[in-house]
């Protein structure tokens, strides 16, 4: 959200709080200001599995393994929204889903 501003960090709250409220299950962040969202996440929902990451590859090494679990273990579909700014070039974190699903495949 580094197009809006001063208001970023409002905003990242806002989403943090929000993603809790409507029962999003993980929330896995990426980038500096995001920090703000984890920690609203985590306050509005104590009990709830969020993590901030500082690199790429690490968020997707985490989020290819989640997704692999709860694949293998629910045998369900899984849903996952990836939202960014154009900045952040979030689609490498879909680019990366994608490999992996080929590779299972």
């Amino acid at each position: 959200m580094g197009e809006v501003g001063i208001q970023g960090p409002e905003f990242h709250e806002e989403l943090g709080r929000y993603a809790a409220k409507c029962g999003i299950e993980h929330l896995l962040t990426l980038g500096d200001s995001s920090q703000i969202a984890t920690a609203a996440y985590l306050k509005a929902k104590p009990n709830g599995h969020a993590k901030h990451y500082s690199e790429l590859s690490q968020l997707n090494q985490d989020l290819q393994s989640q997704v692999s679990r709860e694949s293998l273990e629910h045998a369900s579909v899984i849903t996952v929204l990836v939202k960014g700014s154009r900045f952040m070039r979030m689609e490498r974190v879909v680019e990366a889903l994608q490999q992996e699903i080929k590779a299972c495949s």
